[in-house]
């Protein structure tokens, strides 16, 4: 009896060593398709390489955790469907985290903060009453405009289902130009952009600071943390390790945004 104990005993010993043995052999084999859309200055490509305000970041996390990934450019929608699939080993860096989201994809831990967003509105569009967000997503009047499949961040996406915003919804290759032009032309009103991409797209584009109404709104939160999404199908283990390499190669670690 003791004998045949033993012996299931071993046996069990060794299937749940061979398990172990397939499943960390098949984490390290694992290449991510990290996908990404330009997007200066957050994504860039150089030489190859990805850069940028998050990309770089983003590179260097991935490095630092020993993970092997393969470059591919992905429209934002392409990247959101094959994510969702959970078919393959797929990541994509930049996104803001939102609820639904959340129930969608893993995230990874923030792995940069473009910061607060300010309001670039046409000029004809608004008085010195509206400086809030509540007030802005709350009237009607006014047309908001954003990239399709893009978000502003849990705060702004929340109030504009809220309220049923007036929301106007593009797709482009240089968006964000696009969408300048469409609001100095008053074909729309305003949308939201983060500190950095104004400075970038004013200077870029030769367009003045005068050419809208640029302003802070007084309720924003002061944080837009962005992330690596990816797959349900990539282990947890690696967004362990993709994390503590974020930790490690952040100068001051990313705070949540605030709500």
């Amino acid at each position: 009896m003791k004998t045949l104990v033993w012996t299931f005993l071993l046996s069990t010993a060794v299937v749940i060593f061979a398990f172990l043995s397939v499943v960390y052999a098949s984490d390290e084999a694992i290449t991510l398709q990290l996908r990404y859309h330009p997007r200066p200055p957050l994504l860039e490509v150089e030489g190859g390489n990805l850069t940028g305000f998050c990309g770089t970041p983003a590179v260097r996390a991935l490095e630092r955790a020993g993970i092997s990934y393969s470059l591919v450019e992905s429209p934002p929608f392409r990247q959101l469907a094959l994510i969702q699939s959970g078919e393959g080993y797929d990541c994509a860096v930049g996104w803001l985290k939102v609820p639904d989201r959340e129930k969608i994809y893993k995230y990874s831990d923030p792995v940069c903060d473009d910061g607060a967003w300010f309001v670039v509105g046409h000029k004809g569009s608004f008085d010195k009453s509206i400086n809030k967000i509540d007030d802005l997503l709350k009237n009607r009047r006014l047309k908001l405009i954003n990239r399709r499949h893009y978000s502003f961040g849990a705060q702004v996406d929340t109030l504009a289902k809220r309220y049923n915003t007036n929301i106007t919804y593009i797709e482009n290759a240089e968006i964000t130009p696009q969408m300048f032009e469409m609001i100095h032309a008053g074909r729309v009103d305003y949308t939201f952009v983060s500190g950095l991409e104004l400075d970038y797209v004013l200077k870029r584009f030769k367009w003045a600071a005068s050419d809208f109404i640029l302003f802070q709104p007084a309720d924003v939160a002061h944080s837009s943390p962005r992330y690596f999404i990816c797959s349900k199908k990539v282990p947890d283990e690696m967004i362990r390790k993709i994390n503590e390499a974020i930790q490690k190669t952040t100068d001051h670690p990313v705070k949540t945004e605030t709500k």
